[in-house]
This record gives structure tokens, C-alpha cells and sequence, in this order.
């Protein structure tokens, strides 16, 4: 009885370490195919933006952030003011 209950025992776990191998197969390959896709993606991302495009994005954004900031102290000027006169000169 108890050596039926080892036997038993040793063929459920063989069964489910094959099934978890083939699982684990199944999930690697699922990870090296985004890992692809997204090398891929990068690649055409990196392609159609230039270095001097990806400055001037950045430039912008932490410009943005500063607008909307305080003022540098009591009594000087804006960043909101500043922004408005150098979007007039770059309007021009």
C-alpha cells in the first residue's frame, strides 16, 4: 500500500514538473518576442527623432514647468511674463 502511494506520488510530481517546464518554455518565449518588438520599436522611435529635436522637446518641457512656477522673488519679473515676450520674438 505504501509503496503503490510512492509510486504514485513519484508520477504526479513528474507530471507536474514536465507540465511547469513546458509552462516556463511557453513564458521565456512570450519574453524574448516583447523583448524584440520593443528593440524593434525603439529603433524607429530613435530613427525619426534627431538629437537637436530631442534637445528642443526637453527645453520646452522644463520651460513649461517654469512657467508655472512662482515668480523668482517679490518684486522682480514673472516667468509668465517672460515666457509671453520670448513667444512674441520667436512668433516674429
Amino acid at each position: 500500500m505504501v509503496q503503490k502511494i510512492k509510486d504514485n506520488f513519484t508520477i504526479i510530481v513528474l507530471c507536474l514538473l514536465v507540465i511547469v517546464f513546458f509552462r516556463q518554455c511557453g513564458v521565456n518565449s512570450e519574453i524574448i518576442k516583447i523583448k524584440k518588438e520593443n528593440a524593434i520599436i525603439s529603433a524607429n522611435i530613435d530613427s525619426m527623432v534627431t538629437e537637436e529635436e530631442m534637445k528642443k522637446e526637453m527645453r520646452q518641457v522644463m520651460y513649461e514647468f517654469l512657467i508655472y512656477e512662482d515668480d523668482f522673488d517679490k518684486g522682480k519679473v514673472s516667468l509668465s511674463d517672460l515666457k509671453n515676450k520670448i513667444d512674441d520674438k520667436n512668433a516674429k
